[in-house]
């Protein structure tokens, strides 16, 4: 069964966007979180599918949440609690 993938999109995008604003990375933070996802998949994660259940979305929202924490610890090295993650 095929969901629509325009509330998968709208929450995935609240949740970036909310992490982005809470925790104010560095421009150079972010850079290199993408530097990471691109290099830990070099030939893609996604595809137009993929975001057509609520699966999809985890998953891109997990790869996500994976380059920032690396970025963050390579360059700024400052901890975070488990609970706002």
């Amino acid at each position: 069964m095929l969901y629509s993938s325009a509330p998968v999109y709208d929450r995935l995008w609240r949740n970036i966007t909310g992490l982005l604003w809470d925790f104010r990375f560095s421009e150079s933070v972010i850079l290199l979180a993408f530097w990471y996802i691109e290099r830990l998949f070099p030939n893609g994660f996604m595809h137009p599918g993929m975001f057509t259940s609520s699966e999809g979305g985890a998953i891109a929202w997990r790869v996500f949440l994976l380059g920032n924490i690396l970025a963050e610890k390579w360059l700024e090295d400052t901890t975070h609690l488990l609970s706002i993650w």
